[in-house]
């Protein structure tokens, strides 16, 4: 799987039933958070549900979809600190992002169309 293929036009949410610390439990999250936490069982060598588990025991009071995406965020964030050269000044580029950025982008949602003047 590329980059490119792991984000839809907009981002939809999906129901996903998971088993966590024994308990069935039904977990809703954007795809692109779906796939960046299947990304991370698969780089760290566990599945989804033990990681699901592992934050479900830390979260305390806090919602588990929100605990996911704040493990998902925390995880990228590290990778991006252990690497941070951006491809160029966000300013300089006149619309054309690096791949990071364009990627991040278009998992938020398809570029909107121009729209006329109203004059």
């Amino acid at each position: 799987m590329t980059l490119d293929d792991d984000y839809p036009s907009h981002p939809a949410q999906v129901w996903r039933t998971l088993v966590i610390n024994g308990r069935r439990t039904t977990v809703r999250l954007e795809t692109v958070m779906w796939s960046a936490l299947d990304e991370i069982a698969e780089r760290e060598h566990a599945d989804v549900p033990q990681l699901c588990s592992i934050i479900d025991r830390r979260r305390g009071k806090a919602g588990l979809a929100p605990s996911i995406r704040v493990l998902i965020t925390a995880y990228y964030r590290k990778a991006f600190h252990q690497n941070p050269t951006p491809y160029r000044a966000l300013g300089d580029t006149g619309g054309d992002f690096g791949p990071l950025l364009t990627y991040a982008f278009n998992a938020c949602g398809p570029e909107p169309e121009p729209q006329p003047d109203d004059k």
